[in-house]
């Protein structure tokens, strides 16, 4: 039952044909003014993830793996799937696998992000990092081009690897070995 808007004071659910884009406003000598992050011609705001999900921080951000990125991956899994409980415990792996790997300027189709939550569900959170990262190369496509940089796909494949690394040693230390 997929709706556009929050229905009935029910939790959102996008359509499947639904597009995320992402944009980094940037100055003249790479001074970053803000981050938007529309879907469609809404806004997607970060109040409805932390007040629902889990509060991680005030702003969004991507590509790292802080608390602004986290709060990115939160809302875009709640605002697509309308579950808190499955953004909660996929927020990380999302966030290190895809949001921390986004250069400044992104698109990500809602039936992309509901296919990794898939790959999610059926390999779990519990490898002990081991898992490898999504290919975010296959669905990244530039909504225009970043005024500061753009990254190439082999950019993205040392990306990919750092995160696969920073996740095992993420789980390393959830799990007390280090």
């Amino acid at each position: 039952m997929n709706r556009g808007r929050n229905a009935g004071g029910r939790n959102p659910v996008r359509l499947k044909s639904a597009i995320y884009r992402g944009e980094r406003h940037v100055g003249p000598h790479g001074e970053v003014f803000g981050v938007k992050v529309r879907v469609g011609l809404y806004e997607l705001l970060p109040m409805p993830s932390r007040h629902t999900v889990r509060d991680f921080s005030q702003n969004f951000e991507w590509g790292y793996g802080g608390a602004g990125a986290a709060q990115l991956a939160a809302a875009l899994i709640f605002d697509a799937t309308g579950e808190p409980r499955r953004a909660l415990a996929a927020v990380h792996w999302f966030k290190w696998a895809v949001v921390s790997q986004w250069p400044d300027v992104w698109q990500l189709p809602v039936v992309r992000l509901l296919e990794w939550l898939e790959q999610f569900d059926r390999e779990g959170d519990d490898d002990g990092g081991d898992r490898e990262p999504v290919d975010v190369t296959t669905e990244y496509v530039p909504a225009r081009p970043s005024p500061v940089r753009t990254t190439t796909p082999a950019e993205l494949d040392r990306q990919l690897a750092g995160a696969k690394h920073v996740m095992k040693l993420y789980n390393e230390l959830r799990e007390g070995k280090v």
